[in-house]
């Protein structure tokens, strides 16, 4: 059947070319913004499931443990015995709608079991009881409303600022499930007026709707009572159905290293400054956490003049200077390259304006050495699905670093001990880690649901070496939609000092893979896992990911993350070397965040001397243009190789040739090769389900400039499926595409995005399908040629 449409496809080209132009911009351009579940109707899903990360056995020394005594949270009916006086409180509030519950009183007890039992003991005590699902309020207010009670509105402050929940308008952050899209201004209307409240964005791929909670307006509530009543009445609003915080996206530079040779020779960008090649004209963004001390490195570290995207006296301020440093290795690399300084405050609204504000300034380059340690890490999440919608908008070069976590991140499948605690041995239930800076994130996924509805539940906690309570994360998951397998937290830690998690599964029976990343930290080798390490965004299979070496460029840097992504692709892409001694950092800007910065100066020298360059082929330039370390070819470690650029005179701009290709003519066989052909089912764009196609192209003897790449739906006979919507119909058979611009004689185009909506399949009565990628050559769009064909992959429907 495959030959039957492929004839019929040279037989009528202008009908075929007619097809791929018409196609919606959201099919031919765009990605999906976010997976999530398809409410009714189609469900696509794939032959075989997505594998399994291959989880190593721990194995802890038998010898030699020094761990405290770990006492898992108390069960309700244990605080029920030791606090006789819960019971009858308990048979009130079961008694009592909400409205008529003494929130003072509610208070009071829930300090009485922290102060026994710690925050662990107050999230079973809530839970168990109900009275946490009758509150409707995140479980971490609770930690607030005490930090209130002890030291008052600055104490919540600087609690909210730790654990990140703030945003750049000293509002506190959260994001509000709600029942139905079309009650979104009415929630709107009511939580400003009546509660003083800040809503944002109203995100259609989730439901929720983004809101800020003034600071301010906290300081009229006198007592921790007053304060659990206003938080209350949010999470009781009407239309409101749940309501979560925001996750913290983490910096991770580590001053490790005393250097002071310039990064730039090792890479060989000397060599093109010298050539004239210094990055001028080209446009490249930093998006970063904070920008501190900005302003005194104008004409001297930077340039003299630099865009922001918040006014740069407020940036000069910020405490975090992350970004500054980071902005300072990319003029190190490309000194005349135009700089663009973007804040972003870690939640989805302030990411998306930033986002919108590059594609405004058409920036050419962006380096985001920042990670986002919550999500699947197998290119699904919300961020990694931002980032590639804005490369495929603007054309941009997205650049990350791959993270440093390669001696901070174990994985593990759940092995339950006596009141639902992990086992690591027979003897052992704590995991020890030693912590390097002031400020620890922990963050800790499940393979369970991440399209919403998770109701599997795992809490960890934090202890010092005493065994007392430092901090600990139990938030609710019991089904909704806005529940997800994860828990996040940051705590306040001392440099140098050991702690030691523990972890409980307080709900359901599946013994799932736990996977937990420590930053700024060390676990014991036993717990190592360096593989699977590597963060959101820099799983996009798009996106640039870099390693860190050494500043001479030998050898990887024992923290740099490892792949391969969850979904066994590979990262990192390549490696640079970092360590550089920049304003701030003395011993040396290190960690993958002082590497991906090389990499973006790189860039910013690539289009300079070409300029028509697309991301795709400047990140497969940048990818070839390495000195292979580690495993002879591509590995998981050092992706391609250590990052060295080509000597300038081998540059021909003029021709398009930055790789140097030999320029054969072309043949009749062999054009094409199409690999890396993945698809991520029931994801939404613009709010339409569907299914989303990422392939990569090897072009071989091609001399054409035009391409069309194409996915075409048949039954396992190769029989034509008729499809419910005109515009994904090519010759009676469903089908989507999109075209791709040749230019110069580049050969390697990677990312490639197709998007097909569900209810195409409206009208497919089979319950498994096929699809391949066909590509066509349309330079001549009266005869478009094929050159080449995928193999075919199954699918299943679900209704």
């Amino acid at each position: 059947m495959k030959r039957i449409i492929f004839f019929a496809l040279l037989m009528a080209a202008a009908l075929f070319f007619g097809m791929i132009a018409s196609l919606p911009s959201y099919v031919s351009a765009e990605p999906p913004a976010q997976a999530t579940p398809t409410p009714e109707g189609i469900q696509i899903e794939p032959e075989s499931p997505t594998p399994t990360p291959v989880v190593p056995k721990l194995q802890p020394p038998d010898e030699g443990d020094t761990s405290p005594v770990f006492v898992p949270p108390p069960s309700l009916d244990e605080l029920l015995e030791q606090f006789p006086d819960l019971k009858p409180y308990l048979d009130q509030v079961r008694q009592s709608v909400l409205a008529d519950l003494d929130m003072a009183e509610l208070y009071r007890r829930v300090f009485q079991v922290y102060d026994a039992h710690g925050a662990a003991g107050v999230a079973a005590f809530l839970k168990d009881s109900g009275i946490l699902e009758k509150l409707n309020i995140p479980l971490s207010y609770l930690d607030l409303l005490i930090a209130f009670d002890q030291g008052g509105l600055e104490a919540v402050e600087e609690l909210a600022r730790t654990r990140r929940l703030i945003n750049d308008a000293d509002e506190l952050v959260a994001y509000l499930l709600v029942d139905d899209p079309a009650n979104v201004e009415a929630l709107k209307k009511d939580l400003e007026e009546n509660l003083g409240v800040s809503v944002y964005d109203f995100d259609p791929t989730t439901d929720e709707v983004e809101i800020g909670i003034p600071l301010a307006l906290l300081a009229q509530y006198q007592t921790p009572g007053t304060l659990l009543s206003y938080l209350v009445a949010i999470g009781n609003a009407e239309h409101v159905v749940s309501w979560r915080l925001p996750t913290p996206a983490v910096t991770g530079s580590l001053g490790l290293q005393r250097s002071s040779s310039p990064i730039a020779r090792t890479i060989g960008a000397d060599a093109w400054h010298a050539a004239g090649i210094t990055g001028k004209g080209v446009r490249v963004a930093i998006v970063d956490l904070g920008f501190g001390g900005v302003k005194r490195l104008l004409g001297k570290d930077l340039p003299a003049t630099v865009k922001t995207n918040i006014p740069i006296d407020r940036m000069d301020r910020q405490e975090e200077n992350h970004g500054t440093a980071v902005a300072a290795v990319v003029h190190r690399v490309a000194p005349q390259a135009e700089l663009y300084l973007a804040f972003e405050d870690s939640t989805s609204s302030g990411f998306a304006k930033v986002l919108q504000w590059l594609e405004d300034n058409k920036v050419q380059v962006v380096n985001y050495s920042v990670s986002q340690l919550i999500g699947p890490r197998d290119g699904s999440s919300y961020t990694t699905q931002l980032v590639e919608l804005f490369m495929r908008r603007t054309g941009a070069l997205w650049i990350n670093s791959a993270g440093n976590y390669a001696q901070s991140h174990t994985l593990f499948e759940f092995n339950p001990g006596p009141k639902g605690v992990h086992l690591y041995s027979r003897n052992r239930n704590l995991l020890p880690f030693q912590t390097f800076a002031p400020l620890t994130t922990i963050a800790m996924n499940w393979n369970g649901n991440w399209k919403g509805g998770e109701d599997t539940e795992y809490i960890f906690v934090v202890l010092d070496k005493n065994g007392k309570e430092v901090a600990a994360a139990a938030e609710q998951r019991r089904g909704k939609r806005n529940h997800f397998p994860f828990q996040i937290l940051n705590f306040r830690s001392k440099p140098g000092e050991i702690y030691f998690l523990g972890v409980v599964r307080t709900r359901g029976t599946t013994n799932h893979l736990i996977d937990i990343i420590i930053t700024n930290s060390e676990i014991p080798p036993w717990a190592q896992v360096s593989q699977y390490s590597i963060p959101t965004p820099a799983d996009s299979a798009s996106v640039l990911t870099v390693g860190a070496t050494d500043l001479n460029g030998r050898q990887i840097e024992f923290y740099s993350s490892q792949g391969p992504t969850q979904d066994e692709r590979l990262k990192p892409d390549l490696s640079a070397p970092t360590n550089e001694v920049v304003p701030g950092y003395g011993r040396g800007f290190s960690g993958t965040s002082g590497a991906a910065p090389v990499a973006a100066g790189a860039a910013a020298l690539v289009l300079q001397a070409n300029p028509s360059l697309s991301n795709a082929q400047l990140r497969a330039f940048l990818m070839q243009s390495v000195i292979d370390l580690g495993d002879r070819g591509p590995d998981v470690i050092y992706g391609t190789g250590r990052l060295m650029l080509p000597p300038p005179e081998q540059i021909d701009p003029d021709e398009g040739n930055v790789l140097g290709e030999d320029g054969e003519s072309a043949s009749d066989e062999d054009k094409v090769t199409i690999s890396d052909v993945r698809a991520q089912f029931n994801v939404k764009v613009r709010g339409v389900v569907g299914m989303s196609i990422n392939t990569s192209l090897t072009l071989r003897n091609y001399t054409g400039n035009r391409l069309a790449v194409i996915a075409l739906f048949t039954d396992l006979d190769g029989n034509d499926l008729e499809s419910a919507l005109e515009d994904y119909t090519l010759f009676d058979t469903i089908a989507t595409g999109r075209l791709v611009e040749v230019r110069g004689r580049r050969n390697r185009f990677e990312g490639i995005s197709l998007f097909i909506p569900n209810e195409a399949f409206k009208n497919v009565r089979e319950s498994r399908i096929q699809f391949f990628i066909a590509v066509y050559d349309l330079s001549d769009e009266n005869y478009p040629v094929l050159l080449g064909t995928s193999e075919a992959f199954t699918l299943r429907l679900r209704r």
